[in-house]
């Protein structure tokens, strides 16, 4: 996966997250293993709640259950109806995981911005759901047998219409077959023999702007290897956007740019685009503070509790072992686990 909006040049197909079906064909997701697939090909019972992609058949494989993405953003009391599904599910031993998906936080920090009113609304109800959850898992006794991780998949930055970068300055129809995504970053597919021209034309737009052609994008990513990798990619200095042009003759591919207050997608190492991760539960070590995790490190934790194999990935296990309980002489934890994950919060729970 290289973004929420993709092309596949060999397949002239788009990928355009919510907005049309083939982003559920597998040959977009089958690039990889999210952790549900790993967990269910190892047997587990994972259950998936308004998490996007759980409807799709991966590598031939579903997780137990898929509470599909509905067509508006699932409320807050979407995700205390899922948390207590899934904790009565862990409580009858018929699950193993379970991941539950929380949006509007995300959604109103691009509408009115990180630090706006409703931002800090949607927090506080999310943390009213979280003393829900805690005295929850008291109540039924499964305090020490529940794990849960709180994590975000990116930050927020706020932007203006002022620090804006118009690319329909350069661009025109004679250099770009298709552009993807708006604001930052933008992938762009030139047109044959184009590459450089264009190159050079973006290159030197602005001083807020890096153009990196496709062997050139920083390794730390994970994107210059990817087969959905595009020539060029374009990303904005924090708190700039980018415009693109949108020609009726391109493939239904370009986002527009609406009015927003916020965004993200900008280099992960600017402070604004860190999330967050806090874990609590009989797998992690009590008020330890970690280094500084990636997003990539998180799927090799999630393995080591449920105990099974991770596939391949980029995590870093020093940067996760330091936070993890003392473990049996077989290698796995002495209680039963579960993860909630929350994005801009993922809840995820083992048991």
């Amino acid at each position: 996966m290289v973004g929420n909006y993709m092309y596949d040049i060999v397949r002239n197909q788009s990928f355009l997250i919510g907005t049309n079906p083939d982003q559920y064909n597998a040959h977009w997701w089958d690039g990889g293993d999210p952790f549900w697939i790993t967990a269910t090909r190892e047997g587990k019972r994972t259950y998936m709640y308004y998490w996007c992609g759980c409807e799709v058949e991966i590598r031939g494989l579903r997780p137990t259950q898929c509470q599909k993405y509905p067509n508006r953003p699932p409320t807050i009391n979407d995700t205390r109806v899922a948390l207590t599904d899934a904790l009565n599910k862990l409580e009858a031993d018929t699950a193993d995981f379970a991941g539950i998906y929380y949006e509007l936080a995300d959604k109103y920090g691009h509408r009115s911005g990180p630090f706006s009113s409703l931002v800090m609304g949607f927090l506080r109800d999310v943390d009213a759901q979280l003393a829900f959850l805690m005295d929850d898992l008291d109540r039924r006794g499964l305090t020490d047998k529940v794990n849960i991780m709180i994590a975000s998949d990116h930050g927020m930055t706020t932007i203006s219409p002022t620090r804006t970068i118009d690319l329909t300055r350069v661009m025109s129809p004679d250099d770009v077959f298709v552009t993807m995504d708006s604001g930052t970053p933008v992938l762009i597919w030139p047109r044959p023999g184009r590459l450089e021209q264009l190159y050079g034309k973006l290159a030197g737009i602005s001083d807020h702007l890096k153009v990196y052609k496709k062997e050139d994008i920083p390794g730390r990513w994970y994107l210059k290897n990817g087969r959905l990798t595009p020539p060029l990619l374009a990303v904005a200095d924090i708190g700039w956007t980018i415009l693109i042009p949108k020609y009726p003759h391109f493939p239904a591919s370009s986002a527009t740019m609406g009015p927003m207050q916020g965004t993200h997608g900008y280099d992960n190492t600017e402070p604004d685009m860190r999330g967050i991760f806090i874990a609590t539960g009989p797998a992690f070590r009590k008020n330890e503070v970690t280094v500084p995790l990636k997003v990539t490190d998180l799927y090799q934790v999630m393995c080591k509790i449920v105990d099974i194999p991770p596939s391949p990935h980029n995590g870093t296990w020093d940067n996760v072992s330091g936070m993890l309980a003392e473990t049996s002489s077989s290698g796995t934890f002495f209680q039963p686990l579960t993860v909630v994950q929350v994005v801009l919060l993922n809840f995820v729970v083992f048991s």
